[in-house]
């Protein structure tokens, strides 16, 4: 074929891409609406994207703004259709739209490239905070050329970003200057990993530690019998079983990944006579999970609410 064959080509399959895009935005705000994901198990339609369907974390999150820029406003799924909006101005511009500027800003970056789509954006709001970014800084590294067969691979660095007041940055320089003895490099790795690793432990002591004495025995008031407050012997009871992961299962038995913002939950609600001192009847839940089965607090239509699945009984210890 000649030249002007492979550009025709090229031409019909750009359009048919936009196409396919443009439905791929429909779907995924079906689904987000209806809260599919959350019904099958996944704490999110983005863990969803990202731990199933092969997503990449970036492209997760564009197509998910994306979705949700288109819709609030079709106009601009057909306008990336036509090529006049790319997929990433449309997710980009997304979180700025309302009802008063969406023309306007969709005029102005129409065919813009990204990176002054983003300057104009940051001139809209000057004062918004920069993104927080992790990139991995380079592929795998294997092992190291006079290492044995077994030897393990070297661990993926990574690139952490993220934004700050000045005041922060001070408390930082002070960090480096009082432990430059013992970090002579003063490498912020070295000030961030000591930091994290006792803000973890302080964070664990607090959950399955000693935790503070609950209001009536601070000021000396008998405890209530039946509090709702679940005892600390029973929260580690409930978190050693758990494997302190989300213990819903959607329908075809798949069990929710979320391992952060976990909640101890009543399997017998508390309100209706269960108890908080029999680890039976607790278990750990996500807060999107636990939060789902609270009508109108977290699903955002009654037929969503209506079709979650069951919730897998823990059972005992």
């Amino acid at each position: 074929m000649n030249a002007d064959v492979w550009r025709k080509c090229l031409e019909v399959q750009v359009g048919a891409s936009r196409r396919e895009t443009e439905r791929l935005l429909v779907v995924l705000g079906e689904i987000e609406d209806r809260a599919l994901a959350v019904k099958d198990g996944y704490p999110s339609l983005y863990s969803y994207l990202t731990g199933t369907l092969g997503f990449s974390e970036v492209e997760a999150v564009i197509h998910l703004k994306a979705a949700r820029a288109g819709r609030h406003y079709p106009a601009l799924r057909r306008l990336l259709r036509r090529g006049t909006l790319s997929l990433s101005t449309l997710a980009a511009i997304g979180p700025h739209l309302c009802r008063d500027n969406w023309k306007t800003l969709t005029k102005m970056t129409a065919g813009m490239p990204i990176a002054d789509v983003r300057r104009i954006l940051a001139s809209l709001d000057p004062k918004a905070e920069p993104r927080q970014a992790v990139r991995y800084a380079g592929p795998e590294c294997g092992p190291a050329r006079d290492a044995g067969p077994s030897t393990p691979p070297l661990p993926r660095r990574v690139e952490i970003a993220f934004g700050a007041d000045e005041e922060f940055l001070d408390q930082l320089e002070r960090a480096r200057a009082l432990l430059r003895s013992k970090y002579p490099s003063g490498k912020f790795e070295d000030l961030f990993a000591e930091a994290i690793e006792a803000l973890v432990q302080k964070a664990e002591k607090r959950s399955l530690g000693r935790p503070r004495a609950p209001r009536w025995n601070r000021i000396g008031v008998e405890r209530p019998q039946g509090a709702r407050y679940v005892p600390q012997k029973v929260r580690a009871e409930v978190w050693k079983r758990d494997g302190g992961r989300c213990v819903y299962e959607g329908r075809d038995g798949l069990r929710c990944t979320e391992t952060t913002r976990l909640e101890f939950d009543h399997l017998v609600p508390w309100a209706l006579g269960g108890t908080s001192h029999d680890s039976r009847n607790i278990r750990l839940m996500c807060r999107v999970h636990n939060q789902a089965r609270i009508p109108g607090e977290l699903l955002p239509n009654r037929r969503a609410q209506e079709s979650l699945g069951p919730i897998a009984d823990p059972g005992g210890p």
